[in-house]
């Protein structure tokens, strides 16, 4: 049954259906309220390959495929949030959003299982701000209970991902930094040159 959910890798479109259902589940009070673990998930298969809705259901996903997506999902945009406060804790000067959303993909970069760079741009504009949704719920919430189950699934899985931070711990930011200081002194230094060339012309 497992090599069944391999056979067709998941679309951004199906990445986006599959985050609107989680979101809406997760957010909804009538919904979310004194749910099961099981309960939820089966209400989001159901709304996820509803053919009522408004995505175009190419393939039915099972409710084990669905976890296991949204979860790979979840866990790398956490990393990449925490990758952010990291840089933004560097106190950069002059860096707009978009720059120290750049720096922390780069910084990603240098944990293993994200070497190849993070490949969830498509979704990281709905789910950037899911920590918001999860201090301003009733901490009993479905929703909550829901990221606290992907932590203990994976804690007590050795071979999955973690969406804590203790991964992240270990990355060289001191590293890191001087490199950014030192790529920002060199962009000076070359600007200077060719403004003192032009004087001198």
């Amino acid at each position: 049954m497992a090599s069944q959910y391999r056979s067709s890798s998941y679309t951004n479109e199906e990445d986006l259906h599959i985050c609107h259902v989680y979101l809406d589940i997760s957010q909804n009070p009538i919904v979310g309220i004194n749910q099961s673990k099981d309960q939820f998930w089966a209400r989001i298969e159901y709304d996820y390959n509803n053919p009522q809705s408004e995505f175009t259901i190419t393939q039915s996903r099972p409710k084990r495929s669905l976890q296991c997506r949204m979860q790979v999902i979840l866990t790398a945009v956490g990393k990449l949030r925490e990758c952010i406060r990291q840089i933004e804790n560097l106190n950069p000067s002059g860096a707009s959003e978009q720059d120290i959303l750049n720096r922390a993909k780069t910084l990603l970069t240098q944990d293993a299982k994200y070497q190849k760079g993070f490949k969830f741009d498509h979704v990281w504009p709905i789910l950037k701000d899911i920590e918001k949704f999860a201090s301003v719920n009733n901490p009993t919430s479905t929703f909550q209970r829901q990221i606290g189950n992907f932590a203990s699934s994976q804690s007590e899985s050795p071979t999955s991902e973690s969406p804590t931070s203790a991964t992240l711990a270990n990355l060289n930011l001191r590293e890191f930094t001087q490199n950014e200081q030192l790529r920002i002194m060199q962009k000076r230094a070359q600007e200077q040159g060719l403004r003192a060339g032009s004087q001198g012309q």
